[in-house]
């Protein structure tokens, strides 16, 4: 939905203040009819398996346990 606004004010804080009354009342007019806004969401899936990537990224208890660039050369 693309709502253009104009007042017949010039003062930039008026042009705010009804652009905003009028945001919230289409708002309240949306949900009143049972209605909802979309927003934006982005799901990201990662499979956990030995081939996923090296050992370093893999969660460890302790940092003792975690496993360095060094620990892998040897």
């Amino acid at each position: 939905m693309l709502v253009y606004c104009f007042t017949r004010s010039r003062l930039y804080g008026d042009y705010l203040d009804a652009k905003n009354d009028l945001a919230l009342a289409i708002k309240t007019i949306v949900v009143e009819s049972d209605g909802d806004f979309a927003f934006p969401t982005r799901s990201i899936f990662i499979e956990a398996s030995d081939a996923a990537g090296p050992a370093q990224f893999v969660a460890a208890d302790t940092e003792d346990e975690a496993v360095t660039d060094k620990d892998q050369k040897e």
